[in-house]
């Protein structure tokens, strides 16, 4: 039981970046949704607290998906500055200690974190890493 709960996890975390990361690309793709709603404005910040996959784990430097992003929006004229804070092997409990200097550092107008699947690839607590989460939206909100 505790291995089936497990991967149901780490699947629910693989397609919430996914999907995070599919959003992102989707807003740089159109520009009228970056005026619109709660998206970004032009101009505005973005910083990016992830793991291996916002890294570009395996790639050549500058190839990942929020660097092709950052390119694809300077080619379209799209004045978004996306900072990209990710580090391979991340852990919320890494993300937290983080969090402070980068909101401080960048003063982002957005912030988007995707921990939490590397806590799970090494048997942390949920309830730990739920909290650490929390914490670092409640810090992003505060900042």
């Amino acid at each position: 039981m505790r291995q089936r709960h497990f991967n149901r996890l780490v699947l629910g975390v693989l397609i919430t970046g996914l999907w995070c990361a599919l959003g992102w690309m989707n807003a740089v793709a159109n520009p009228n949704n970056l005026t619109t709603g709660q998206g970004a404005k032009p101009g505005q910040k973005i910083l990016f607290v992830r793991d291996s996959v916002s890294a570009g784990y395996g790639l050549r430097r500058g190839t990942g998906w929020v660097q092709l992003m950052s390119k694809q929006a300077a080619q379209e004229n799209i004045p978004v500055n996306l900072i990209n804070a990710s580090i391979s092997g991340d852990t919320t409990s890494g993300g937290i200690s983080r969090l402070p200097n980068l909101l401080q550092q960048h003063q982002p107008q957005i912030l988007v974190i995707e921990l939490g699947g590397n806590d799970a690839l090494r048997g942390l607590s949920l309830a730990m890493t739920q909290q650490n989460l929390s914490s670092m939206v409640q810090a992003g909100k505060k900042s």
